[in-house]
């Protein structure tokens, strides 16, 4: 429970800060803080020192006021560097909303002021997006556009509110001052529900659209290096595949690490899946994917087994032991050894409907390859997705079942494996996966672990799919 209470406070702080994604820092900064409280414990989380104002100093990073009036504010610029940049918030109603933000800043010698209105900042939750002030309708327009946006506050509504939000009526109202943002406002998008989510950056104004995803701590920085460099890997061997994000450049944020991409064009393929359209879309994705792995020569499996089933085997073994039953290890690891040599293929290995986007003119792609494996196997990323997709649509168990099975023979077909590993393969889908519910499970710090990984979808998953495999001949 200590853990699970560890990392619900160091959700909330962290969150407490995101808008320090705003800042073009570079470095975790050295700041001041004209506070104390919860915002103090959250800076000194990612900030390299933090002092108070009456300690003084000069040529700091960043100041963070609230609820400034001009004598702070002027305090707080003797305390920066040239380069430094100052975050304030006003958690009362003020009077003349952003024109007055913006002159008190102005004022006190800091330039380039952008205001934000962070969602829902009065309701005791973190926010979920951090909406600028300055982009006028086309931040609500985006928001508008997103399933989860939409589920959080009304399409309607949200022009208003932020019309309000700007007139300082609905507060906080917040500005980060001297951050060189350059033609572009930044919406940030800050859902989910744990420390390890990312921040996503959407840039609007003049330019190509893009997409800034910022990490929250190390093992975001890991997961965001190995995006790009799969992303990057996928651009130099499939050049004409159409549906994938372009890394533009990679880079550091408060000490974390960022990266830019270009936007995917459409809306989630979640939204249009339903028992009408499931098996179009199926095949869609299905096409894209083995457009995705293309048709290579097997490689030999002693070169790739440790690495891609022996290791997540051992894991499993060690993660799930006190939930495994008698024999079961045993038995998938029997399937497992039926796996042929297999050419090694790039998997997203979070191939879901919700990170699927389908454009107007149908073109496909796929976001957030975190999780990605530059050379890893066939057939898992569309084991993952056939599941939720049907999920997703209501499918009866029938018919999604046959799709499956037309899906997966085409894939097949058109990579270059033998049928018969199909099976394998899909125990290996949901092998490789059980670790995502171990580290949420250990994440909570659930009292009783054992029973909560006894729940864990992606071992009824594995466990289904190991009924129906038929004994070696």
């Amino acid at each position: 429970m200590a853990d699970a209470l560890a990392e619900e406070r160091r959700n909330r702080l962290l969150r407490r800060v995101d808008w320090r994604f705003l800042l073009d820092l570079d470095d975790e900064p050295r700041a001041v803080c004209f506070g104390d409280g919860e915002l103090r414990e959250a800076l000194e989380l990612v900030c390299a020192s933090v002092a108070r104002p009456e300690d003084g100093g000069e040529g700091l990073d960043l100041a963070v006021l609230v609820d400034p009036d001009a004598s702070a504010l002027a305090a707080a610029k003797t305390m920066l560097a040239p380069h430094g940049r100052l975050y304030a918030e006003w958690r009362r109603p003020l009077l003349g909303g952003v024109g007055r933000a913006r002159r008190l800043l102005e004022r006190a010698g800091l330039d380039d002021v952008r205001c934000h209105w962070p969602w829902p900042a009065l309701l005791g939750r973190p926010p979920r997006f951090w909406l600028p002030l300055d982009a006028g309708a086309a931040a609500t327009a985006v928001l508008a556009s997103r399933r989860r946006a939409r589920a959080s506050t009304s399409a309607v509504a949200l022009p208003a509110l932020r019309r309000a939000a700007a007139a300082g009526l609905v507060p906080p109202l917040c500005a980060v001052a001297g951050s060189a943002g350059g033609d572009r406002s930044l919406l940030l998008l800050t859902g989910g529900g744990s420390s390890v989510n990312k921040v996503v950056g959407i840039e609007l104004g003049s330019g190509a659209p893009a997409v800034v995803k910022f990490s929250r701590g190390p093992v975001g920085d890991e997961s965001l290096e190995r995006e790009a460099a799969v992303l990057a890997h996928v651009g130099r061997v499939r050049p004409q595949l159409t549906g994938t994000p372009r890394v533009r450049r990679v880079f550091r944020r408060c000490g974390r690490v960022a990266i830019e991409e270009s936007a995917l064009p459409g809306r989630p393929l979640i939204d249009r899946l339903d028992r009408r359209s499931h098996g179009e879309l199926a095949e869609r994705v299905t096409r894209w994917l083995v457009d995705l792995a293309g048709r290579q020569a097997p490689a030999p499996r002693a070169s790739w087994w440790e690495r891609l089933v022996g290791a997540p085997l051992e894991r499993f073994a060690r993660e799930f032991s006190t939930v495994v039953e008698p024999g079961e290890l045993e038995r998938v690891r029997g399937v497992l050894e039926r796996l042929p040599d297999l050419p090694l293929v790039v998997e997203h290995r979070d191939c879901s409907p919700w990170n699927a986007l389908l454009a107007d003119d149908g073109q496909l792609g796929f976001a957030d390859w975190e999780s990605s494996e530059e050379a890893g196997l066939p057939l898992l990323d569309l084991v993952y997705f056939l599941e939720y997709a049907a999920r997703a649509a209501g499918t009866d168990s029938a018919p999604a079942d046959e799709l499956a099975r037309r899906c997966t023979a085409l894939y097949c077909d058109a990579v270059g494996i033998d049928p018969a590993a199909a099976q394998p393969l899909r125990i290996l889908c949901w092998l490789v996966h059980t670790h995502s519910d171990y580290r949420r499970i250990e994440a909570d710090g659930a009292v009783e672990p054992a029973a909560t990984l006894g729940d864990s979808f992606f071992l009824a998953r594995l466990r289904d799919e190991l009924a129906r495999t038929e004994p070696a001949s």
